[in-house]
């Protein structure tokens, strides 16, 4: 499940992506978000990652709270969502089996059940007999399949597809959407960033509708309906920036007028329970998080040992030692590393080169650790000393 709960999102440059926005999407929904350019759909997508985290407000996606999860937990969550690029992102030197394989392999998953997955995600794709073709022996529409067999490999929760028809002939456009309606079918959630009107009414699923960083359309039916059809509530906005700081007016100035017109809208006013839950108290539980989140590198702040709901600590995990085919996987996953910038988010710095091979190793080597750490189904590790790791400082994707 997702739930955005009035979020906002300033970025340092003063811009106000998202101004307040709710919503939520069930377990196996199928939804569209669509918007102009700049409407901010692409922050919607980050959010739902955890590449960036909100300013105010929660988001929560697969129980996972984006503004307060650890970074040794945020290859977890992602590992619950399979990704489908506009640009396909295929790695070009390898086949449409290496290709599909290649996202098993970064889970730490066996040889045996690489070969059985894949050869089934490649059927349900419409692709049995192009395992060995390259992505440039395929047309545009097959490569996006490509690029959906491999989010789909993993067996996520999620399927999030950015702009997934952009660079398809139109002919094709609909064979993959009836493609993700069918994986939908099967009991996972697909959501669809787009703005490709005919194929939205064509499908006829839930829209939402985002333009100047609002919700101003949510409803079954066509990309454009009229925007009364759901009422948006009244929301107010409390800039706060990092540690305190104060959001620059800049900011402060463009949500205003916004937050001013939705609380005059008269389709809230004429419907007695939403004035009443707008006019009512806030809860504590019902208050926005007027704290901005903290940097991915941050801990999750604690509650006191005395407070009666304080959780257990977690237990301390204990180190393993990595395989030696763990091993020989890092140097492959640092040789693709340019055209995988999607598969380490959270350390931006990778796409800037500045690093040296050990410290990419070190980077490498601690994600295939975190993610390992659970699969049970692995064989007791090889005596092989695992590669030193060199800790990269940075944003962590803010």
């Amino acid at each position: 499940m997702i739930q955005f709960t009035n979020v906002f999102k300033s970025y340092e440059n003063g811009v106000t992506a998202l101004k307040g926005i709710s919503f939520t999407v069930e377990d196996g929904e199928f939804l569209f978000i669509v918007g102009p350019s700049g409407s901010g759909k692409s922050t919607v997508m980050k959010l739902m990652t955890g590449e960036i985290r909100p300013s105010q407000g929660s988001v929560t996606v697969n129980n996972y709270d984006v503004g307060k999860i650890r970074r040794r937990k945020m290859s977890k969550l992602r590992r619950t969502l399979g990704i489908v690029f506009q640009d396909f992102r295929l790695l070009e030197k390898k086949t449409v089996y290496e290709n599909v394989a290649f996202a098993m392999r970064i889970v730490g998953a066996g040889g045996r059940e690489i070969r059985a997955r894949v050869s089934e995600v490649l059927a349900q794709v419409g692709l049995e007999g192009s395992e060995y073709c390259y992505p440039a022996e395929l047309s545009g529409g097959e490569q996006q399949r490509v690029a959906i067999a491999r989010a789909l490999v993993n067996k996520p929760l999620i399927i999030i597809a950015d702009e997934p028809t952009g660079n398809i002939d139109p002919t094709r456009s609909l064979d993959i959407m009836n493609l993700l309606e069918d994986i939908n079918n099967r009991g996972t959630t697909v959501l669809v960033v787009t703005h490709e009107k005919s194929l939205v009414d064509r499908m006829s699923k839930r829209v939402i509708a985002i333009e100047e960083g609002v919700v101003v359309r949510d409803a079954v039916g066509e990309y454009d309906v009229p925007s009364n059809v759901l009422p948006v509530i009244p929301v107010t906005y409390e800039p706060e920036g990092p540690e305190g700081e104060s959001v620059p007016e800049e900011s402060v100035a463009t949500a205003a007028p916004v937050v001013a017109e939705l609380n005059s809208t008269e389709t809230v006013s004429e419907l007695p329970e939403v004035a009443d839950a707008a006019n009512s108290e806030p809860t504590a539980e019902s208050e926005p998080d007027n704290q901005a989140a903290p940097e991915l590198i941050a801990a999750e702040v604690e509650e006191t040992a005395d407070s009666p709901h304080a959780p257990l600590p977690e237990p301390e995990e204990p180190e393993r030692e990595l395989t030696s085919e763990e091993i020989n996987n890092i140097d492959d996953i640092i040789n693709h590393l340019p055209e995988l910038n999607f598969v380490l988010p959270e350390v931006p710095e990778l796409q800037t080169a500045k690093y040296t091979q050990a410290d990419l190793t070190g980077i490498v080597s601690a994600m295939l650790e975190d993610v390992l750490k659970d699969d049970t189904d692995k064989s007791e590790p090889d005596n092989v000393p695992a590669p030193e790791t060199t800790e990269v400082s940075g944003n962590g994707g803010e």
